[in-house]
């Protein structure tokens, strides 16, 4: 497998994104950044609390050098910590609201035969190793607890607008239907279209796949995504929903559209990295909310936390392009405009694979609907919920067919626009080296 170093030896890049041996993971001071979720999600238990690290070491020395933010990002050693509980968490946060970045300062040093409370990873595809992680100081809100100086988190401008070139040529092109691969714990999807009688991407929303807790969720024969310079939006800035530049770097040949990303260590390197090669294009807040062409609608969320602040994709096909899939990510049904104008939908891919929903909001399908839901067989969230399909059946939705969990892996979901959905285990066609191209029946 290749390698962001091999690949694209010029770029900006972090080794925390290489598909290679991990290597030593730093022990030490790290400051670590945490997104304060919805309370719905805190009441969770027996998942992990992930924090987003910088080696303190790192941050210390190089923010003195007052080098550019490309170089900085590519040069300080990052780290995930997932946490075995959250007390060390909510216990400290004081007053901070859902979507604050808050920051700790943590030592983490190697586990013990009685003292270990969580994982660290030195790489998104690592599958890590456990530690003892001790909360040293709480250092505050993003604003005021950061320790990176403001000039390193890349910041939109709100009078620049998209792109037009990035999609124009592809949203122009008729599209065959939606397709939503299987990339195990993780997102991808792609807008469809035929030739030959054969389906070829034509537009991605998200690269995702399992990583870190749910690595070995992401399927052993996926080879990876063909065409290597399709435009791809990044419906927002979740590791889960991008990860698949690590496993399959051709997609940074790829233009992207993304939301702002947040201010955390990791999120901010890939974004410096894209900005790099001249690939990135922020939608940010000031912007226009919407973003139409004839084969999809692009809105831009509502709420506040990462998931519920990005960019919800309705993908249009059809003979007169009136059947609409919706895209939303993982944000909640009640920050997506649409949603909240009661638009009717054919297809959905269900928010979140699944996980639990933070208001009772679905979307309204219209008849013969059907739903999807891209979500790894055996991963640790225990996705999808039962409460969560029941919610969608209470909305007139059908139970969703999930990716993974028919036939030989990996197992895609096709919903073509003239006829009915399918499962895909025989993907690519042609002998090219990918698993996202969809065979004639």
């Amino acid at each position: 497998m290749s390698t962001l170093d091999d690949r694209f030896p010029d770029s900006n890049r972090n080794r925390f994104f290489s598909s290679g041996e991990p290597g030593e993971r730093p022990k030490g001071r790290f400051y670590a950044a945490f997104e304060v979720a919805e309370p719905i999600e805190n009441e969770e238990r027996g998942e992990p609390v992930y924090l987003e690290c910088a080696f303190a070491d790192d941050v210390d020395q190089l923010v003195d050098t007052q080098m550019e933010p490309g170089r900085f990002w590519n040069k300080v050693s990052l780290s995930v910590l997932a946490l075995d509980d959250e007390s060390g968490i909510y216990a400290n946060i004081g007053n901070s609201e859902p979507g604050d970045i808050v920051w700790f300062e943590v030592v983490v040093s190697p586990a013990t035969v009685n003292e270990d409370n969580g994982m660290q990873y030195g790489q998104l595809l690592d599958a890590g190793e456990r530690v003892h992680i001790h909360f040293r100081k709480f250092r505050g809100s993003t604003s005021q607890g950061s320790p990176i100086p403001p000039h390193y988190w890349l910041k939109g401008n709100p009078d620049r607008e998209l792109n037009p070139n990035v999609l124009g040529g592809y949203s122009s092109m008729k599209s065959a239907g939606v397709a939503v691969f299987d990339v195990g714990q993780g997102a991808s999807q792609a807008l469809m279209y035929e030739d030959s009688g054969h389906f070829f991407p034509m537009l991605y929303v998200d690269v995702g796949g399992g990583v870190l807790q749910n690595l070995s969720t992401f399927p052993k024969n996926f080879k990876g995504f063909c065409p290597h310079d399709v435009p791809i939006i990044l419906s927002h800035w979740d590791w889960d929903h991008w990860s698949s530049v690590c496993r399959f770097p051709d997609l940074l040949k790829s233009d992207w559209i993304a939301p702002l990303p947040p201010p955390k260590p990791i999120q901010q390197s890939l974004s410096w990295i894209l900005r790099g090669l001249g690939r990135l294009s922020l939608w940010v807040r000031g912007m226009p909310p919407t973003y139409r062409t004839k084969s999809m609608l692009l809105e831009l969320c509502t709420g506040k936390t990462t998931n519920d602040s990005g960019i919800a994709v309705t993908l249009f096909g059809g003979a007169r392009g009136t059947k609409r899939c919706l895209l939303p990510g993982d944000a909640g049904y009640r920050y997506i405009p649409s949603v909240v104008a009661n638009e009717r939908f054919n297809a959905l891919s269900i928010t979140h694979h699944g996980g639990r929903l933070h208001s009772k909001q679905i979307p309204i399908p219209k008849r013969g609907a059907r739903a999807m839901c891209s979500v790894g067989s055996g991963n640790s969230y225990k996705h999808p919920f039962w409460e969560t399909i029941d919610a969608h059946h209470d909305g007139g939705w059908p139970t969703p067919i999930s990716t993974g969990h028919y036939g030989s892996r990996p197992s895609h979901v096709f919903q073509p626009w003239n006829g009915p959905l399918r499962v895909v285990s025989d993907a690519c066609p042609f002998a090219h080296p990918c698993s996202v191209g969809i065979p004639s029946i």
